[in-house]
């Protein structure tokens, strides 16, 4: 397992609320994808509220917002830009 893989499900369990056991793995590589592009999640009220929220969504919305991000290379997800199972992406606006 990637080192940030480790160390976040240490932290989920000393926190109490665990990420839902089909959703590991996206969360996992989400939290990779922030480290590898050096934007690594520290905080960990940042980590509880990512919790609550992929706990909170159906999986495939997960997966499809987290690799919409990694696709764009973003460095946050855009729950609100999902529209079933596309991304809408931000327009751009030019002057």
């Amino acid at each position: 397992k990637p080192q940030s893989e480790t160390n976040a499900i240490r932290e989920e369990k000393r926190r109490g609320e665990e990420i839902k056991e089909d959703k590991k793995e996206i969360f996992n590589s989400w939290l990779l994808y922030r480290k590898e592009i050096k934007k690594e999640i520290k905080a960990s009220s940042t980590i509880d509220s990512l919790i609550k929220k992929f706990n909170a969504e159906t999986l495939i919305k997960c997966k499809s917002v987290v690799n919409a991000s990694i696709e764009n290379n973003y460095q946050g997800l855009f729950w609100d830009n999902h529209k079933g199972n596309k991304i809408n992406k931000p327009s751009k606006i030019t002057f």
